[in-house]
């Protein structure tokens, strides 16, 4: 600092002594004056001393008036605060995909212990076959046989329950061939009609245990080969009821109506039907009972006695069925040949009065009964 001192008050003796102004900056650029914190520039001929408060080469700072522009290279970076590190984010947990939403099911939800489905197809989980039914049932035959028509021509045929057309797929099935071989071996003197290949699962109805008369066209020529009357399947014409639900839809909600079809020739048109019970209707099909219980429409449902008379036979010749519910359907079809056939239905009429409204002379006989009666033969009176 003592010699900056002396360096600047040597300045000003030589400004006096040139005859300038001490306080004037010359028109001639001088060497700039150095602030406290430089250090003067030595002159070529003049080494620089080294002293001990010599500081070391500082680059010129700029004065406030000659603030050079920054250069790219010489634009101050910002210093970056300091932060903290980010906390990391919890990686989310994916939530699981959805599975897709099952479709409604095309029918309705059935609790198995009550229907079984196949193949679009319902029907009702059955037992084993009832060997002391079947042998009741047999013998029932035998006696009716023995004291009302002995002489007759006697015939029998077993529907088989919907169920065995699907015992491939359950054990809940009726045992048809168990039936049928069964009764084969007890039942001397009967004739034999096997029904079961002339049948599969599709030709009963979905909502309801009964076959479909419009499916029933395979069964009747069966029984005309060996019984021996007529059949004439292009004498039918197929016709709608309408839409209905079985007796299925009392047990579970949600099946979709089905169709009911039914056929008609000149003999079911001009066929008379007396069913004592309603003594004023008299045709083959009952559209009134349809609107009630879909199966009902073929001769107004079971009744204990039913009488179709023929007036277009060619000749009088009489049958007589003793039946159930399966045979309301397929009577029609059997009347081409006979000039009368009588429906006996003994589950609710009892066998005692079968003389009082039944003539056996000359008629043919024959037990329609479907696998669900045979193993239900108490039912018989």
């Amino acid at each position: 600092m003592k010699r900056l001192a002396a360096v600047t008050l040597l300045l000003a003796l030589l400004l006096c002594a040139c005859g300038g102004p001490a306080n004037t900056i010359p028109d001639t650029p001088s060497a700039p004056v150095s602030t406290p914190d430089e250090t003067p520039q030595a002159t070529p001929d003049t080494a620089p001393d080294s002293t001990p408060d010599a500081t070391p080469e500082t680059s010129p700072e700029a004065t406030p008036d000659e603030t050079p522009e920054a250069t790219p290279d010489e634009t101050p970076q910002a210093t970056p605060e300091a932060s903290a590190e980010p906390t990391p984010k919890p990686t989310p947990t994916p939530e699981p995909t959805p599975e897709p939403t099952p479709e409604a099911p095309a029918g309705p939800v059935v609790d198995k212990s009550i229907l079984l489905s196949f193949d679009g197809m319902y029907f009702e989980p059955r037992p084993a076959v009832d060997d002391a039914a079947v042998t009741r049932l047999a013998e029932k035959m035998t006696s009716l046989r023995d004291s009302y028509f002995a002489d007759n021509k006697v015939y029998y045929a077993i529907v088989p329950d919907k169920s065995w057309y699907f015992r491939d797929k359950t054990d809940k099935y009726f045992d048809h061939k168990a039936i049928c071989d069964s009764l084969a071996a007890q039942l001397s003197g009967f004739t034999a009609i096997d029904l079961t290949d002339t049948l599969s699962g599709s030709d009963y109805y979905v909502t309801d245990p009964h076959w479909r008369q419009e499916k029933l066209s395979s069964a009747v020529s069966a029984l005309s080969s060996v019984m021996g009357f007529s059949y004439t399947k292009t004498a039918y014409t197929t016709q709608s009821a309408g839409s209905f639900v079985g007796t299925y839809g009392s047990k579970a909600d949600g099946f979709a109506p089905e169709t009911l079809y039914y056929l008609t020739s000149d003999v079911t048109e001009a066929a008379k039907v007396n069913n004592f019970q309603q003594p004023e209707f008299r045709k083959v099909y009952d559209s009134a009972k349809f609107s009630t219980n879909g199966y009902d429409f073929f001769l107004s449902g079971a009744t204990p006695l039913t009488v179709i008379e023929n007036p277009k036979a060619a000749e009088k010749r009489e049958l007589v069925i003793f039946r159930d519910s399966f045979g309301s359907s397929i009577a029609p079809l059997m009347l081409e040949s006979y000039s009368k056939v009588t429906l006996v239905d003994l589950r609710y009429m009892v066998s005692s009065l079968l003389p009082n409204y039944v003539d056996f002379t000359g008629a043919d006989v024959l037990f329609l009964y479907c696998d669900e009666l045979v193993n239900s033969s108490f039912l018989l009176k």
